[in-house]
């Protein structure tokens, strides 16, 4: 007979879920208030291996839509795969704060402003180009950690640069009076030391990923950090204080203007 398992897999997957960076990100209010403050001094960690957790998972996705659909319908059927379960999951909170945040009670404004930005980001996947111009040659030790097709690498960046727009939005906006414990606890956890260090891994990952590109592989870069300090600072001054809703928010156009610099550094190259 089979050994019984010493720990049971619903048992690991409540152990995972409970973790402080994926409740951050997919948890409900009522769970991280039921937490003590202090588990969320470390998230910032979590949200990190979460985030690089979705990007595997969202290649994942992508390649089992593309072979079970196939052509016609090319990119299509993966990007709205990956999108689909991206805001209905892990995401989810981020697009309804940032709705909320931007319409207040306007139900109808909400429920456009979500459509018109799932279809944005849909739109920008599908415009992507799979292998559209020969890499800058590499060490193959480097070279190892660089999948070949390039839609992938956008798809491993863009939430690892949102991740980091909420560690980046503490420096900028202090805890205050209407910020919730957790979320104080998250801004002590992540100084400015450990948020340099995060932002210098994803400038190197950045540019050896886009390393194809002449000067733009900078200048994704320098749009993406720029747009995670000003989406902190809307966020963060429309809902009036640093909230966990304006973390969520900042990381997902974070995203989105990460996807569109890139859209727009592959378009300019191809007009050359």
């Amino acid at each position: 007979m089979l050994r019984k398992l010493p720990i049971h897999p619903t048992v690991i997957l409540q152990w995972l879920v409970n973790r402080p960076g994926y409740l951050l990100l997919a948890g409900s209010d009522e769970q991280i208030r039921a937490c003590p403050p202090d588990r969320f001094t470390h998230a910032w960690a979590g949200l990190l291996v979460v985030s690089t957790g979705w990007s595997i998972g969202s290649i994942v996705l992508w390649v089992l839509c593309w072979r079970l659909f196939g052509e016609p319908f090319g990119r299509i059927m993966p990007a709205l795969a990956v999108v689909a379960v991206g805001v209905l999951w892990l995401y989810r909170r981020a697009l309804v704060g940032a709705v909320e945040i931007l319409f207040g009670p306007d139900t109808t404004a909400r429920a456009i402003a979500a459509s018109v930005w799932v279809l944005a980001m849909t739109l920008v996947l599908v415009a992507l180009k799979r292998n559209w111009r020969m890499d800058s040659p590499l060490p193959a030790i480097v070279d190892l950690a660089r999948p070949w097709e390039k839609i992938f690498r956008v798809l491993i960046l863009a939430p690892l640069w949102g991740a980091w727009s909420m560690l980046i939005t503490p420096q900028f906006h202090r805890p205050g009076p209407a910020t919730e414990p957790a979320i104080a606890a998250f801004a002590k956890g992540c100084g400015a030391l450990k948020t340099t260090v995060v932002m210098g891994l994803l400038l190197a990952l950045t540019i050896n990923y886009f390393n194809f590109l002449p000067w733009e592989q900078l200048s994704i870069s320098g749009v993406t950090i720029a747009a995670a300090v000003a989406a902190g600072a809307l966020f963060c001054r429309k809902d009036g204080a640093l909230t966990r809703r304006a973390l969520l928010a900042g990381n997902l156009l974070t995203q989105l203007v990460f996807l569109l610099s890139y859209l727009a550094a592959q378009n300019l190259l191809l007009w050359r």
